[in-house]
């Protein structure tokens, strides 16, 4: 399930609004429905005008000014009413008030000036001036009750944003920073906290990715480490063997063992096979440290597969005739790969020894190139032995995986020619795996992309 999440600007902007906006708002509803009070010349005089003076009677009578004295008795300011030639029509002040047209005798500054209108008609002006600083009553406590309104709920809202801060900010860090000292020991599993805010997501995300992409690479590396134990302990191993027997047969001929010189002659005879024998684990184990470590670019030719498996066999033909083995060839397709024409002749070359080595005397192997589906080639080379173990199937491109287990003189080899294979295979970006045959045999496969 993915979570929603917004950019941390959005969240800080959305905050603010919330602290800022909020409270004002809650306080003018408060004030309106809780606190509302009459129009009044301080806080609302457009209005209060309007109420007062329209609603006196008809606009300029002895009626309409009666009734305003009784109306501004309650209130202590100084009313002034002008017709539109600005001559007085009438004066209120605070003291007492005088209904005679003409010019006002004293009033003090100004405050407030409002035009008033009947159906569009300009009926006059009023002006409003106050003989006493404008003072709220005591016993008025609407202000007040909205001002600890708005300090009640910018706390309740600072509250909100200080959790909301340590959900979505501090505890995701917190999080990274725990699960940065767990990688630094070595453990890969910590759990990060989530967060809606989308950079500090995507922080998380990018770290979860890296900490499994750690744990990966630590578990090859145990892996890497474990194969390389296990191959300097059989190099050591396979190249003990024989230096073993060479000193024997050695010391046999120095120490007098061996008087005869025929017995000579088969000790020295012995030595030189041990001695071909040796020359070659050395130089295998030269091509499989050149075929992991070469930095070189691959000598890349088209070359036309049928004809490249012919030379590869023909180069065989002695241990084939060894052991009056047949090549079962099946061309289905005549196609041209780009391929380092050296580099998988090695390839092929360690594959057939393979199935040579475990083909039983006067058997065949049967050699497939076929069409494959995925833009390439498939070729299949299968023998008559005795097939891999089943548990072994995983590890046969190890290096010195071999078959045999007891290493004896039947099947020599150190177990690396298939490990060569796949290495010059994968660097062309092809796939090489092994499986056993219905009946008898084991079977490898190659994919090439053409």
């Amino acid at each position: 399930m993915q979570h929603k999440s917004m950019p941390m600007y959005l969240f800080f902007i959305g905050a603010a609004c919330l602290i800022l906006i909020v409270p004002v708002v809650a306080a003018q509803l408060i004030d309106r429905f809780f606190y509302s009070t009459e129009p009044n010349p301080i806080d609302d005089p457009s209005e209060w005008v309007e109420t007062v003076f329209m609603d006196a009677g008809d606009w300029g009578t002895e009626s309409w000014k009666a009734q305003l004295d009784e109306q501004l008795r309650s209130y202590d300011m100084h009313v002034l009413v002008t017709s539109p030639e600005q001559t007085s029509i009438y004066q209120y002040h605070t003291d007492q008030p005088n209904h005679s047209d003409g010019l006002i005798e004293t009033y003090t500054e100004t405050a407030y000036k409002t035009n008033v209108y009947h159906d569009e008609e300009w009926l006059g002006s009023v002006y409003l001036s106050f003989s006493q600083p404008r003072l709220v009553p005591a016993e008025n406590t609407s202000d007040h009750v909205i001002l600890k309104s708005m300090f009640a709920i910018i706390g309740l809202l600072l509250l909100v944003f200080l959790y909301l801060i340590r959900r979505q900010i501090l505890k995701p860090i917190q999080s990274l920073i725990q699960a940065s000292n767990k990688v630094a020991a070595g453990q890969y599993d910590a759990q990060l906290a989530t967060s809606s805010i989308k950079e500090l997501r995507a922080v998380s995300e990018a770290y979860s990715k890296m900490s499994t992409s750690l744990a990966e690479l630590d578990s090859q590396r145990q892996e890497h480490e474990a194969d390389r134990r296990f191959l300097i302990s059989s190099i050591v191993h396979d190249l003990r063997t024989p230096l073993f027997s060479l000193k024997g047969y050695l010391e046999g001929i120095t120490q007098g063992i061996a008087q005869t010189e025929a017995k000579k002659t088969q000790y020295l005879d012995r030595s030189i096979e041990l001695t071909h024998r040796l020359e070659g684990l050395i130089s295998m184990l030269s091509q499989y440290s050149e075929s992991l470590l070469s930095a070189e670019e691959l000598n890349l030719r088209s070359v036309e597969m049928t004809s490249f498996m012919d030379q590869v066999i023909q180069g065989l033909n002695y241990p084939l005739e060894q052991k009056q083995l047949t090549i079962v060839k099946k061309y289905a397709v005549t196609q041209t790969v780009n391929i380092d024409q050296a580099l998988m002749h090695r390839a092929f070359e360690n594959v057939f020894i393979n199935a040579i080595r475990f083909s039983p005397k006067q058997g065949s192997i049967q050699v497939i190139i076929e069409q494959q589906h995925t833009n390439g080639i498939r070729i299949c080379i299968q023998d008559e032995g005795p097939g891999f173990p089943e548990q072994d199937l995983g590890e046969v491109f190890k290096p010195l995986y071999q078959a045999d287990r007891s290493r004896g003189p039947e099947h020599p080899g150190i177990g690396l020619g298939l490990a060569i294979s796949k290495t010059i295979i994968e660097r062309h970006h092809g796939r090489i795996h092994a499986l056993n045959r219905p009946h008898q045999g084991a079977a490898l496969v190659i994919e090439i992309r053409q």
